[in-house]
């Protein structure tokens, strides 16, 4: 999986879960959580040796789908104001 489709992926989920109910506080945290996750997942699944690399990947990726989400959130909230 790329790192794009995994930063869609996160902000689907994370969407989801705000949506269900998650505070918005703990989106970040969930992100990153969720980043991490799913890339020891794949690596699991790939038979990798790299699970530094796939937890450091998928941190990376998480944190920067949190400052994207905080972007485009902020956005839309001053924009619907």
């Amino acid at each position: 999986m790329t790192k794009s489709e995994l930063a869609a992926m996160i902000v689907g989920i994370t969407e989801i879960a705000k949506n269900l109910g998650l505070p918005s506080k703990y989106c970040s945290l969930f992100s990153v959580i969720l980043g991490v996750t799913i890339s020891l997942i794949e690596a699991v699944v790939e038979n990798s040796d790299n699970y530094y690399g796939a937890a450091v990947n998928g941190l990376l990726v998480g944190l920067t789908t949190t400052g994207s989400y905080a972007a485009v959130d902020k956005m839309m909230n001053k924009k619907n104001s």
